[in-house]
């Protein structure tokens, strides 16, 4: 199962842009990861370019793995 949050619109020299957070919760969990991709204005729901890969969490301590 994968999940998706907070996506962040914003514009930059012309360009449109969304941001956000994925996460794929599997036994090779490897935490919330962000991602920014282009899109167009006039269609937002529809990416423009490949996903990039801006961060992911790298130490023990940027990751929850408590269970309730």
């Amino acid at each position: 199962m994968d999940i998706t949050l907070d996506m962040t619109y914003l514009e930059v020299d012309g360009g449109s842009y969304v941001i956000w957070s994925w996460r794929r919760w599997s036994p090779e969990d490897s935490g919330s990861m962000l991602f920014i991709a282009t899109i167009d204005p006039a269609r937002p729901w529809q990416l423009t370019s490949d996903p990039v890969l801006i961060t992911r969490p790298l130490y023990g301590w940027e990751n929850n793995t408590s269970t309730l």
